[in-house]
């Protein structure tokens, strides 16, 4: 038989006793299904999307039957938060800087909540050692309003550049595109991922 001692058994029975004077019914009581079956999520190839694509079995845990995702058209959109305010999808992530413009505007968007934090670079050319030389520069932007467009006028507007003036935005749509640009002296800096340091240094070498 197995034996207890004293102290043990009055530990046990005080929770007992403690617990049973919880007003919480014995009868776990779920939460109403959502008012729609069917969610619709923007579609990206960029890994800073990875958590969209693990989130689809906890909505149908939440009673999402349907989880769609929808491609993202940067060629019509500038940035998910777009296309949100377009209907093309019911939610997704994206910079925080890019829904600023959306906001306010009035458009009808929600920050819900915050992903991680910024993963975004300037890597500027063999002119460019700051962020004022950027002045009478060329630089690469997928869009007229695109994330990158958006967070470099931003740091130029802060030093107290006009960003409409002091430098020129060349609509370039893919990052690819972008990169060799950048590599051919086209451009003179470009927004880029840390990882992409090795290829987007190789233009102080071959310049």
């Amino acid at each position: 038989m197995n034996t207890i001692d004293r102290r043990d058994f009055l530990a046990q029975s005080a929770a007992l006793m403690g617990g049973s004077l919880l007003p919480f019914s014995t009868t776990v009581r779920a939460e109403p299904p959502p008012e729609v079956s069917k969610i619709r999520l923007i579609r990206d190839e960029s890994i800073c999307f990875a958590p969209q694509f693990l989130s689809s079995e906890l909505l149908r845990l939440e009673g999402f039957t349907e989880v769609e995702y929808v491609r993202q058209n940067y060629e019509e959109f500038p940035n998910p938060g777009s296309s949100l305010v377009a209907n093309k999808a019911d939610m997704s992530q994206d910079a925080a800087i890019s829904f600023i413009p959306l906001i306010d505007a009035g458009k009808p968007v929600v920050l819900l909540s915050g992903i991680h934090i910024g993963c975004w670079e300037l890597f500027g050319g063999v002119r460019v050692r700051t962020i004022g030389d950027l002045k009478g520069k060329r630089i690469p932007i997928a869009a007229s309003g695109a994330e990158e467009h958006l967070v470099v006028s931003s740091l130029l507007a802060y030093l107290g550049m006009n960003p409409r003036k002091d430098v020129e935005f060349v609509t370039i749509p893919t990052f690819d595109e972008q990169r060799k640009a950048f590599v051919a002296g086209k451009v003179d800096a470009i927004f880029a991922f840390p990882r992409n340091r090795r290829n987007c240094a190789r233009k102080k070498s071959d310049t």
